[in-house]
């Protein structure tokens, strides 16, 4: 994935301006926040089917 955004960052250096970059880390934050979250309930998911739980011993928000 960090080629993705290493190509994404180029191209706003050379054809964007300082909004563009900005909107640019914007949405890797948000990505990148997404992200954690998602693993972050499978692995506690993962953990209470191991205890034999089958609900999650955490939520998202």
């Amino acid at each position: 994935h960090g080629d993705f955004w290493q190509t994404w960052k180029e191209f706003e250096i050379k054809h964007g301006n300082e909004d563009t970059m900005r909107e640019m880390l914007r949405i890797k934050r948000s990505v990148q926040a997404t992200y954690n979250v998602q693993v972050n309930y499978m692995a506690a998911q993962m953990m209470a089917t191991s205890m034999g739980d089958d609900t999650p011993t955490t939520q998202v928000s």
